[in-house]
């Protein structure tokens, strides 16, 4: 077991973990390749996490335990506040939560090591540990392992998740570029930024197990950071825009960031309405904090000129898209605005109901 210089780090913000800790601790223990380490960020938790954290440190010297003093609230931050203390060649990141098959990691390695790549993708399992009927796998394209992407390839087919959406990245690219911070779940965007400046992509044996049943994951649970999710995928095509990926790329994104955006906004309106009518406070979602991430999302929309982007798409959910903002230009409002965005929904609906219908009517 040699820890003078570890070739992977994985890096592991916890908070208030321990429901699930010690099964990805010994995951991680498990492997059957010994040179890593484990840097485990304790982020202020209030249960006994750090505790379970110092008892394994005890046990096994790869796992180091580093603690914040004040509580950076989500995962990349925790992660750039851990950089200085990063001593691998490659990282991972792992949620608290996870799970690897034995040969997860040095899978990741040999397949670095002859290949030369920057990112090396495992295979990925959406993992529900009481119903595994449910889990469904992700790998590379066709099932061919062999595959090597161009680091644009890599980006285009990890938008809607056609490969995984975990890799083992060169260090360099952590160190250089750090974590995007600017949401909850700008992970997401980060992840697309590493591959896009990877020498190339490609795939290895090995399996993450992407755990999708513990509702106490901040990705499972409504909290004003719920509400980052249109903004991110903006930011996305902003990123997908500057850097020349083709335009139905850009729009997959862009169409995916405004209607989460207007599904949120009709949420948030409905969910006012009904704890008003229920007299509800206490631990609540706090609506003024979540209204304010959806307005950052409006106002970014608004002020890129996305008009001008759509101006040459012709569809009909491009008309309505650009209604629908010019429309939100006019208010103040986001219970005003989810009217429009419900009228909007409607007549994409019809139109869609009446071209069906039309060509459902020229084929007999």
């Amino acid at each position: 077991m040699s820890t003078c210089h570890p070739r992977i780090s994985m890096l592991m913000p916890v908070y208030n973990g321990s429901k699930y800790l010690r099964k990805t601790l010994d995951s991680i223990r498990a492997q059957t390749f010994p040179e890593y380490e484990v840097l485990c960020v304790n982020d202020c938790s209030s249960d006994d996490s750090l505790a379970i954290l110092e008892e394994y440190m005890a046990i096994d010297p790869r796992i180091r335990v580093l603690s914040t003093t004040t509580n950076l609230g989500i995962a990349p931050k925790v992660v750039n506040w851990a950089i200085p203390y990063m001593r691998g060649d490659y990282f991972v990141y792992t949620s608290q939560d996870d799970l690897f098959s034995p040969d997860y990691l040095q899978a990741m390695l040999e397949t670095a090591v002859s290949t030369g790549a920057e990112a090396v993708i495992p295979d990925m399992v959406f993992f529900y540990e009481s119903e595994p009927e449910r889990n469904t796998t992700v790998t590379a394209p066709d099932g061919d392992k062999s595959r090597v992407l161009t680091n644009r390839e890599a980006v285009t087919l990890s938008l809607d998740w056609r490969i995984p959406g975990v890799a083992m990245f060169a260090a360099r690219l952590l160190k250089e570029i750090n974590c995007y911070d600017f949401a909850m779940n700008a992970g997401e965007y980060t992840t697309k930024v590493f591959l896009f400046n990877c020498n190339k992509v490609v795939f290895s044996g090995g399996t993450f197990y992407y755990r999708q049943d513990n509702p106490a994951a901040i990705t499972k649970k409504l909290s004003p950071g719920t509400f980052d999710y249109p903004y991110t995928d903006f930011r996305l095509f902003e990123f997908l825009r500057d850097h020349e990926f083709p335009r139905s790329v850009q729009e997959l994104v862009l169409f995916r960031s405004i209607d989460t955006l207007s599904d949120l906004a009709d949420f948030l309106n409905t969910y006012r309405v009904s704890r008003s009518a229920r007299r509800e406070s206490g631990n609540s979602l706090d609506i003024r904090e979540a209204e304010r991430r959806l307005r950052r999302c409006f106002d970014a929309l608004r002020k890129s000129n996305i008009s001008v982007q759509l101006s040459g798409n012709g569809s009909a959910r491009a008309r309505r898209v650009r209604i629908m903002l010019a429309s939100y230009g006019l208010f103040q409002s986001i219970s005003l605005f989810t009217v429009i965005a419900r009228a909007a929904k409607f007549k994409l609906r019809l139109v869609a109901s009446r071209q069906s219908a039309h060509l459902a009517d020229s084929g007999r």
